[in-house]
């Protein structure tokens, strides 16, 4: 037959037959499943990067995004156990617990390297915890007040308000109720510094609406409220005889 040539796949390597004008480009396939198969390792390749197994020597192909240059490359998890395990050294220490004092034995490379054989047991962590996450050990720690419940039916309205007021979004991530974001009101100005009458705290200004994951953590202080938010809510509060008063029933409420 005229203008029919022999061609090797460029992915399999397999011989096949075609004319000459059905194959162009610079690269050949015998079928479409190994074009796909090609272009599927090609664009592959480009987000990975060849590395040297540390225990074996042998070469693979490892994500970049996982590749650390603090880290060893192994090309499967019996090299990375056979490498850890040569250099691991053998044996056991003694340790003693420092919560109740035990003496106990754990690994000695755990201990060496990990900072492990601190405890006896998970049982004594959690004491441990419990003790160093008392009073002002705690980023919730507020001075020992103890602030009453305040009845949530007068605080419903507020909330509901607060809630449609910020178009049912939370304010620090964005997320919506819709995306099946539970949401949650803050008081900007804590409650507690309302004392004694707590329910001087749920003025409109004062309020804002948080996701429950942003709200823990502008409660722990790990995350900041939006800039101005804090002064509005302070000079929202209303003033009668020279002190500080915040309650709804007693200024002009802001969505009137």
């Amino acid at each position: 037959m005229k203008n029919v040539k022999k061609f090797v796949c460029d992915y399999c390597g397999q011989v096949f037959v075609r004319k000459r004008a059905d194959v162009r480009g610079k690269h050949k396939f015998c079928s479409r499943k190994c074009y796909g198969a090609w272009l599927s390792a090609t664009r592959k390749r480009r987000a990975q990067t060849k590395v040297t197994c540390a225990y074996c020597g042998k070469q693979f192909w490892k994500w970049n995004y996982r590749i650390d240059e603090e880290k060893h490359n192994f090309c499967s998890k019996v090299c990375a156990s056979k490498w850890l395990e040569e250099r691991t050294p053998p044996g056991r220490i003694e340790c003693v617990c420092e919560m109740c004092g035990r003496t106990f034995k754990a690994a000695r490379w755990h201990v060496e390297n990990r900072g492990h054989g601190r405890f006896c047991s998970v049982e004594c962590l959690a004491a441990y915890n419990a003790n160093r996450m008392k009073a002002d050990g705690n980023p919730n720690w507020k001075g020992g007040i103890s602030v009453p419940p305040y009845a949530y039916e007068r605080f419903r309205p507020w909330r509901d308000k607060a809630v449609e007021r910020d178009n049912r979004t939370c304010q620090m991530c964005g997320r919506t109720e819709e995306a099946g974001i539970h949401l949650e009101v803050h008081h900007i100005i804590s409650v507690w510094e309302f004392e004694p009458d707590y329910q001087r705290a749920h003025y409109l200004s004062n309020l804002i609406t948080l996701c429950r994951s942003c709200h823990a953590k502008v409660e722990c202080g790990s995350l900041t409220l939006p800039d101005g938010r804090l002064e509005q809510a302070q000079a929202d509060m209303p003033r009668v005889g020279g002190h500080l008063d915040a309650r709804p029933s007693q200024r002009a409420l802001p969505w009137v």
